[in-house]
């Protein structure tokens, strides 16, 4: 009995084998999602940043307003594929301007709300202090609690204090809008942030998002300068998810565009997919997929992409997974 149940595992392992060798062709891949990295034509100083990391954006929201410096006699004649906020007398920029300040007048009327709550919270805080400091001269209380009353008191304080000069920012950037130009001004609080170095004048545009998505990552500040081959942020398209799959040089004959392929994820779960590009050369494989001590790999790559919607939104639960692509070879 044992005999032939070890016979049966030899035979079933071989047949196995010969099976996947002979009939299928395999291949190792990541699951990634579209990043559209955002760059301007030109060095320029970010000014404001309207959104932050992990903030869903859509096709014509504002990113963040940066600040062109030009000679004056180049102030009109910038152009640009962002929204320049001088140009008022469009329809189109009208509504942008309109749709901005509608989305300012919001954000102060928010942070006033914010600093009114947290006043009433501070002159609790405050009489909270002054009785931790009579308990403290009795020595009911230890120091460090004074200390640490204190450092909550004077926090709130700053966090007031910053939210009053962010609406004095925000309504001073609503009438700049207003009367874009001001923003010709050499007395402009825009170009006096901004030129105050150099003397010359220039003019504050906004970033329109080209596609929808979500803010993957801010790579600048507010106020830094940002040079033309500098990265600012970058978009992560939701809608834009796809395999990165990476095939042996041997099986270049069994694959094509457009070949159905199956896509098995690391907890089991089995999908459809098909081959959308392959691209032409080869490329070293991912270390993920090489072993160690042997030499570098040269694969041929593919995208693979969702069958259908329903396959899409399944895939998104794997991003920056590994996935093993399967196709029949006959």
């Amino acid at each position: 009995m044992v005999y032939f149940v070890v016979l049966f595992l030899i035979l079933g392992s071989l047949a196995y084998y010969v099976f996947n060798k002979f009939l299928y062709v395999k291949a190792n891949g990541q699951v990634l999602l579209d990043n559209l990295m955002i760059r301007l034509t030109e060095d320029s100083r970010i000014l404001k940043i309207f959104k932050a990391e992990g903030d869903s954006i859509h096709e014509g929201d504002s990113l963040f307003l940066y600040f062109v410096e030009a000679r004056a006699n180049q102030l009109l004649g910038i152009s640009d594929t962002s929204s320049n906020i001088s140009e008022k007398n469009s329809s189109t920029g009208r509504a942008w301007v309109e749709r901005e300040i509608f989305n300012i007048q919001t954000k102060i009327a928010l942070n006033k709300i914010d600093i009114t709550e947290n006043s009433k919270l501070l002159s609790k805080k405050q009489r909270e202090l002054l009785r931790i400091k009579n308990q403290v001269m009795l020595d009911a209380l230890p120091h460090s609690r004074l200390e640490a009353a204190q450092n909550e008191t004077d926090k709130m304080r700053t966090d007031i204090l910053k939210l009053q000069m962010a609406n004095t920012e925000l309504a001073l950037l609503a009438e700049q809008l207003n009367d874009p130009e001001k923003m010709l001004k050499p007395d402009s609080a825009v170009n006096k942030s901004s030129t105050s170095a150099t003397g010359m004048m220039g003019l504050a545009r906004v970033f329109i998002a080209p596609v929808g998505g979500i803010v993957n990552r801010l790579f600048k500040s507010e106020y830094e300068t940002a040079l033309r081959t500098d990265d600012i942020l970058s978009i992560q398209r939701r809608d834009k998810i796809f395999i990165k799959a990476f095939f042996e040089q041997k099986d270049i004959d069994d694959f094509r565009e457009e070949d159905i392929v199956k896509v098995k994820f690391p907890d089991g779960t089995i999908s459809k997919g098909v081959i959308k590009r392959l691209y032409l050369g080869t490329y070293d494989m991912p270390e993920e997929f090489q072993k160690k001590y042997e030499p570098a790999q040269r694969t041929v790559a593919a995208d693979v992409y969702p069958l259908d919607s329903a396959q899409s939104n399944q895939w998104k639960f794997f991003h920056k997974m590994n996935a093993e692509i399967t196709k029949f070879k006959f």
